[in-house]
């Protein structure tokens, strides 16, 4: 899970960008400074820096600030009573960083749990950062009123249809779809069904067709005889050369007795 390292503040930071809808500031520690007379002598001045569109930025919010839609997975444990609060876990391979953020449009909350030895952890995200969150951005929010996240201009809702039914939901302007027709919404999910359906049976075939493909050349290596050895011919020793008889030219070669 994840595909680099990143530090807190600049996460945090991040995610403060949403609550800004769509601006941001660059981190820092000091805002205000006072002498002992109550004078300003030092006011941070800083002009945010346009990142994402404000309608992005309020379609995140929309989105991670939805209770119900968090509840199957982590109950009311990211609730904050009484503050409209957007929430974000995260956990890396082997629960090594436990992540949660989560802001409201006065403030931004982030939680880091893990190890300096990047050791495994027992538990991830919700479980090991989120009780430290919640405990921390609730102690922020007891001195501040409820403010929820206002939508832009560009921001519209419409009814819209899935498998369960008619809910409104938020799009940017322009890319909402046209209409919600309940027989062509159920016509769709049938056909959507249907072609699932065929692609599973598919792929089941391709399996049990590779798997007997598979035992049948297992069963063929088992069944075929082994070739007998053929022995070694042996080598038929050579026959040893007569040794060539010698010519006898000594009756050539003494001289016939004269004639008298």
């Amino acid at each position: 899970l994840g595909t680099a390292e990143t530090e807190l503040m600049d996460m945090t930071n991040a995610y403060a960008a949403f609550a800004n809808q769509g601006e941001q500031f660059s981190t820092g520690t000091v805002a205000h400074i006072e002498d002992k007379f109550g004078r300003t002598a030092f006011e941070r001045d800083e002009q945010p820096e346009r990142v994402q569109s404000a309608e992005a930025s309020y379609l995140i919010s929309s989105m991670l600030a939805d209770d119900s839609a968090r509840a199957p997975t982590f109950g009311s444990s990211l609730n904050i009573s009484g503050h409209d609060v957007a929430v974000k876990t995260g956990t890396t391979n082997d629960n090594r960083d436990a992540w949660t953020i989560g802001y409201t449009p006065q403030i931004t909350v982030g939680v880091w749990v893990g190890d300096n030895e990047n050791n495994p952890m027992a538990i991830g995200g919700s479980a090991a950062a989120g009780p430290i969150w919640r405990e921390s951005i609730t102690t922020m929010l007891d001195d501040l009123e409820r403010q929820d996240f206002d939508a832009p201009r560009g921001i519209v809702n419409v009814r819209i249809c899935n498998m369960h039914g008619e809910y409104v939901e938020s799009f940017i302007r322009g890319t909402q779809p046209d209409r919600c027709d309940p027989d062509f919404r159920q016509d769709d999910i049938d056909e959507r069904r249907r072609r699932e359906e065929e692609e599973e049976r598919r792929r089941q075939q391709e399996e049990e067709e590779r798997r007997r493909q598979e035992e049948a050349e297992a069963e063929a290596e088992q069944e075929e005889p082994e070739e007998p050895e053929e022995p070694e011919e042996e080598e038929e020793p050579e026959e040893e050369e007569e040794p060539e008889e010698e010519d006898d030219d000594d009756d050539e070669l003494t001289p016939e007795p004269p004639e008298l």
